[in-house]
């Protein structure tokens, strides 16, 4: 295509033999040698010691998966006098996997345990390849916003200006055009970076455009890939812990709903205590009446005083638990029930997973107090409580563009005490919902 492309333009002018010189003339002008520049492969060869304590480190606070195997396919070459180079990477994953978890969750796991689960430093769970994780294992994936670095070992040594150029820590840091799971290996994608933005010394600065171009002329050697930094999509070994945790902790809660209904209520025991304060013993209401229609008119006022405390505070119990029992019933998210002596109740919240126009709005007691996006960064509301029962209400209008409506929710008082903190992962409508008795 070349040939006819150029005979087509300058045939009848240069004819073939001027053609053929002046093109060989062209690629004996260029600055480095093709043939002399490396074309193979690296592994990273401390995949295998990647401990839960470097996933931590490596994972920026979300998640990280060890590597059984990465492999780098590098090629560097000079084409119109310009630097190219090319790197692609595939790899294998093996467990551990260790993920950020919510505080509730990551104490249920280092209190009770969980199968497949284990309690790293807090926040961090680790995940073991079990029949529950499995899939999530396999949707994991290596980004290839990762980054590496390679050594260059010039073929011989170099002398600019009567100096003989120090070639010591000589580097490449790059990111891989792509990286792939087991032997495949995406497309090759030639990048050109600049002469004076290519070659880094061991300090991190740039040898100039003069001394690549040298390094490029004589030629060199890749070793020692080296690992900068990892970066994961380690969102379906998240989500797979979370849920894991919000379903052992719904079965804790109703183990514990389930034996506060089977056990005796407390306001009976209060009413008890109550009718044999009132009549002086444990007697029957028939003979206490009997024994009271004796008694001096003070001491008889203070049975019944005490009687009709004990009666009230029955039906205030009552009534609250009916209260809550609706609450739950009319939530997808029953948030519990809190009191604080605070006039402010302050709502931070935040979108847990990727930014994708969660929207939300705020109620209390029934009334609109705003409505927003949710983003990484955290929101907060400050509402003013009044006095004895707020029914706060969190509603999700929406679902991203990434799936459900995420959100992480937390309420402080107006000095900064945590009284609940929840997150979310809700359809479009779903609400959630919490009692705050300001006492």
């Amino acid at each position: 295509m070349f040939q006819s492309l150029v005979g087509n333009r300058f045939g009848r002018r240069m004819g073939r033999p001027a053609l053929a010189t002046a093109f060989a003339l062209f690629l004996a002008s260029s600055p480095a040698v093709a043939k002399d520049l490396p074309d193979g492969k690296l592994p990273l060869l401390n995949t295998l010691n990647l401990s839960v304590d470097k996933l931590n480190g490596l994972a920026g606070g979300e998640g990280a998966v060890a590597l059984s195997r990465l492999t780098i396919h590098y090629k560097f070459d000079v084409l119109l006098g310009e630097p190219v180079m090319s790197f692609r990477g595939n790899y294998d994953f093996r467990a551990p996997a260790i993920v950020a978890v919510p505080e509730n969750c990551w104490k249920l796991v280092r209190e009770k345990g969980l199968e497949g689960m284990t309690a790293a430093a807090s926040p961090y769970v680790r995940l073991d390849m079990t029949e529950r994780f499995r899939a999530a294992f396999a949707e994991a994936e290596l980004l290839s916003d990762s980054i590496f670095s390679v050594r260059i070992v010039p073929n011989q040594k170099i002398v600019l200006s009567d100096r003989r150029l120090d070639v010591a820590g000589m580097h490449v840091r790059f990111r891989p055009d792509t990286l792939k799971r087991s032997l495949e290996l995406g497309m090759m994608v030639n990048s050109s970076p600049s002469w004076h933005q290519l070659l880094q010394r061991k300090d991190g600065s740039f040898y100039s455009k003069a001394e690549a171009k040298a390094v490029f002329k004589v030629g060199f050697e890749v070793e020692d890939l080296e690992l900068v930094e990892l970066d994961y999509n380690a969102n379906a070994l998240r989500s797979a812990a979370r849920d894991y945790c919000r379903e052992a902790l719904a079965a804790a809660e109703k183990t514990a709903e389930t034996a506060k209904q089977e056990a005796p209520p407390a306001t009976v025991s209060a009413l008890e205590n109550a009718l044999e304060s009132a009549f002086g013993g444990a007697e029957t209401p028939a003979s206490a009446n009997s024994r009271n229609s004796q008694l001096p008119q003070s001491e008889t006022t203070a049975g019944a005083s005490i009687l009709e405390d004990a009666f009230a505070s029955a039906e205030e119990s009552r009534a609250k638990r009916l209260k809550i029992e609706a609450l739950k019933n009319s939530s997808d998210q029953f948030l519990g029930v809190t009191e604080t002596p605070s006039r402010i109740l302050r709502v931070l919240a935040q979108d847990h997973g990727s930014e994708d126009g969660d929207m939300v709005t705020i109620f209390l007691n029934n009334a609109e107090v705003l409505t927003f996006t949710l983003a990484n960064a955290t929101r907060q509301i400050d509402i003013p409580l009044q006095q004895g029962e707020n029914v706060l209400e969190i509603k999700a209008l929406n679902q991203g563009s990434s799936g459900k409506n995420t959100a992480l929710f937390w309420v402080e008082t107006e000095d900064g005490k945590e009284l609940v903190r929840r997150e979310w992962n809700l359809s479009s409508g779903g609400n959630a919902k919490l009692l705050v008795i300001r006492i």
